[in-house]
């Protein structure tokens, strides 16, 4: 049996964050005379007095356009493939051990024969130990690297929060629930985070 090595996520799927409220402006904050802003509220610079400046972004998308996490997963892909090497050198000292013995094990005693029984389990065990701690080293790679991708996504996106006046930004992603089940398209501000995230916009 041949032990792979996998990025468990290569594409790096981001769990959902429901709701992100940038600079703490939260719409509480506001008073309690003001109108709250309708679906199809344009994301403009500064919102007329009385409404909320409301942007919507889809993050697993940014993710997607992140240039920075197409290059971080190539280097961790180079990694897997260093260290699936080291299993695939494990694993082939263990099947020649096997088939050696499967060779000669009809003249051999039996004695001789637990000695080299006790001798495949304990490689195998080897093996599959060396697997799990590489796995593990692995996965917890990815989820760092997940977490330093979504950092900078997440302080992209209140940079621009605080640069253009939002009161909230919510995120809402096409393929999943998220809580936001309609949005008027200007209330999309995903390219403009995926620009500023590539070092396009100052």
């Amino acid at each position: 049996m041949k032990l792979r090595v996998k990025l468990l996520w290569v594409g790096l799927v981001v769990v959902s964050l429901c709701v992100f409220g940038v600079s703490g402006l939260g719409l509480a904050q506001e008073k309690a005379g003001d109108s709250a802003v309708g679906a199809d509220t344009k994301a403009s610079t500064n919102a007329p007095k009385g409404q909320y400046k409301i942007g919507i972004v889809d993050v697993q998308a940014v993710m997607d356009g992140y240039t920075k996490r197409e290059e971080e997963v190539g280097k961790l892909e180079n990694e897997v493939k260093e260290l699936q090497e080291q299993i695939d050198a494990l694993d082939q000292e263990f099947q020649d051990k096997k088939q050696k013995y499967d060779e000669t094990k009809e003249s051999l005693t039996e004695e001789e024969r637990i000695e080299w029984q006790e001798q495949l389990e304990t490689a195998w065990f080897n093996l599959k130990s060396e697997y799990t701690r590489i796995s593990d080293q692995i996965k917890a790679k990815e989820q760092r690297l997940r977490s330093r991708l979504l950092a900078d996504i997440m302080k992209c996106i209140e940079e621009i929060g605080v640069k253009e006046n939002f009161h909230l930004i919510l995120e809402a992603e096409k393929t999943s629930r998220t809580g936001v089940l309609f949005y008027s398209a200007t209330m999309d501000i995903t390219d403009k985070v995926i620009v500023r995230l590539n070092g396009s916009e100052s």
